[in-house]
């Protein structure tokens, strides 16, 4: 327990530099809980709690994804690898994107549906950035669309 509050402390300070100390107890708490849920509602790894609660923009963009009915095990995936490696590549924060929590859902759920591949998924999400398009757009755009029907192949 003592190395949970040690982490919560910690991701505190990132998320408030200057707090006072009774504000950054309910912060330690706070994040503690998101941490709780993280790994036991979604079974997520302490690992990707972590990387998750350490901005509180990142934990807050992570809860939309969920709100939003993707799964929460994909979109930390998501979070944790592709998108916060181009976020530090770039050193840019969470909302200065283009990708809102509605497109990185709407990318997942192609990925799940067959649509495309998630080889194409990682393309579609870097073209988006780049071109400051919706995945979907993209997906039609660049003719992606894998074809599952067994009687069209």
């Amino acid at each position: 327990m003592l190395l949970v509050y040690m982490d919560a402390l910690l991701a505190a300070k990132r998320h408030k530099r200057e707090v006072a100390i009774g504000n950054m107890y309910k912060i330690i708490l706070y994040i503690c809980g998101l941490k709780h849920k993280y790994m036991n509602e979604y079974e997520l790894s302490r690992y990707d709690s972590d990387i998750i609660v350490k901005d509180k923009k990142v934990s807050d963009y992570f809860e939309e994804t969920i709100k939003l009915g993707c799964n929460p095990k994909s979109s930390a995936n998501w979070l944790t690898s592709i998108i916060l490696g181009y976020l530090n590549k770039y050193e840019l924060s969470i909302n200065e994107i283009f990708l809102t929590p509605t497109m990185l859902v709407e990318l997942i759920k192609m990925v799940d549906d067959g649509k495309i591949s998630s080889k194409k998924s990682k393309q579609v999400f870097f073209k988006c950035l780049e071109d400051s398009k919706e995945p979907s757009a993209v997906v039609k755009e660049l003719g992606m669309t894998q074809i599952t029907d067994d009687k069209t192949i």
